[in-house]
């Protein structure tokens, strides 16, 4: 059953903890972030986060910094950062997690849009009247209609199919409208001033490794359009999960941010083989308890990461947009291109690269939320794009024999 297929795969890892699960322990105080060891108030370099890396073939763990922005070393550079989210029924909790830390750790502004514009779920957040940084639009119907008017992608839909599909089928497929948002998004910090804009989900943060995000977007080549950040995916241990921020510290690695052989030794970090051979016996595990049943795969969700992209200032003609919800185009002329982009995993240092902390159907009962709502969806984005995400629609397919579903 897809919901316990997490926990499933965590408490198979989890029992190899005594011999050695890859696990990055970033020691930090309550903010998040400690001082390097040595390093003077007066040293002109941005301040790490100490990482001590213990051997093992599959999980990472972390103990999340949701505190006062007052812990944080003052960051050396500078870079105004956005970050962008669209959520529906996350609990209350998480969405006041989700916004606290991202603040905290150095996001000048916080972009919240409310896909369930109702006003129990508004009230129920019980967001603080000041904003502190975070502007929340609620999706009623008047804020589609005046989107629609707007929007590049929707004017422009010829020039892109992804444009076509957020023009045709924004009312039923979630990503449409989320890619909609981020349009919005893009255009409202610009003309705020901000230099960079993440677009993140509500079950996602952001993870910084060894510098403060301020610093480590601050010190890209000026060149750099995009930055893209492989995602790792959340074990839960526990079946009731509220704030997952705060309630789950396990997480999959991304066979993206393991070499293709290890250098072997009891300190080396795990191979793509080793993620392989694992998952391989997980599965057969599975098989073997639930009669031959095929599994979900590796990660329950997506592996391909998600992005940033560099804004073009208050004066701009024409501004990114979403190529999907996990990269961006940017005008190029009267056209569209791809951006100059930096993958962290390829490009950076395994320490220095942040990444991105996907918490995934934490919880049953978030689980069973999350799925009443996309209710019969088919088997195909859009209607066209077969969906090969197994756990996705082996879970809408329990929640409709269950008729928790919406139809």
């Amino acid at each position: 059953m897809p919901a316990s297929s997490a926990p499933d795969a965590c408490s198979t890892s989890s029992r190899r903890a005594g011999r050695g699960d890859w696990r990055i322990r970033s020691h930090r105080r309550r903010s998040g972030c400690t001082r390097g060891p040595g390093q003077a108030e007066h040293s002109p370099q941005p301040e790490p986060v100490a990482v001590t890396v213990e051997p093992g073939p599959a999980l990472s763990s972390w103990s999340p910094p949701l505190a006062s922005a007052d812990d944080l070393p003052t960051p050396r550079l500078s870079a105004r950062l956005g970050v962008v989210t669209m959520c529906a029924g996350a609990p209350a909790s998480a969405v006041r997690s989700h916004l606290a830390y991202h603040r905290a750790i150095g996001f000048e502004r916080v972009f919240l849009y409310l896909d369930d514009a109702s006003d129990e779920y508004w009230q129920s957040l019980a967001l603080p009247d000041d904003g502190d940084g975070v502007v929340v639009t609620r999706c009623v119907a008047a804020f589609w209609q005046r989107l629609l008017r707007t929007s590049a992608m929707v004017a422009r839909r010829s020039e892109q199919s992804v444009f076509e599909d957020a023009a045709r089928w924004w009312e039923t497929e979630v990503q449409s409208r989320q890619s909609l948002c981020v349009e919005h998004a893009v255009v409202r910090a610009s003309a705020e001033g901000l230099d960079w804009l993440l677009h993140i989900d509500i079950d996602e943060a952001f993870l910084p490794c060894r510098l403060h995000p301020v610093d480590f977007f601050g010190s890209l080549p000026a060149a750099t359009e995009q930055v893209f950040f492989s995602n790792l995916e959340a074990a839960p241990e526990a079946l009731h999960v509220s704030d997952w921020f705060r309630e789950v510290s396990l997480f999959k690695l991304n066979a993206a941010l393991v070499a293709d052989a290890s250098p072997g030794g009891p300190s080396a970090p795990p191979s793509s083989a080793s993620l392989d051979a694992l998952w391989r016996r997980v599965a057969a595990a599975r098989r073997k308890a639930h009669g031959g049943a095929a599994p979900a795969s590796y990660f329950i969700a997506y592996v391909s990461g998600k992005s940033a992209v560099r804004l073009p200032g208050r004066r701009a003609e024409a501004w990114p947009v979403p190529y999907d919800v996990h990269k961006f185009l940017v005008p190029d002329g009267t056209g569209w291109r791809a951006p100059l982009t930096v993958a962290c995993a390829a490009q950076l240092d395994a320490a220095d690269g942040p990444t991105v902390l996907h918490y995934c159907s934490c919880g049953l009962e978030n689980w069973r939320e999350k799925y009443r709502r996309l209710g019969r969806f088919g088997d195909r984005w859009w209607g066209r794009v077969p969906i090969r995400i197994p756990a996705h629609l082996q879970s809408r397919d329990v929640l409709l024999a269950e008729g928790g579903a919406e139809e």
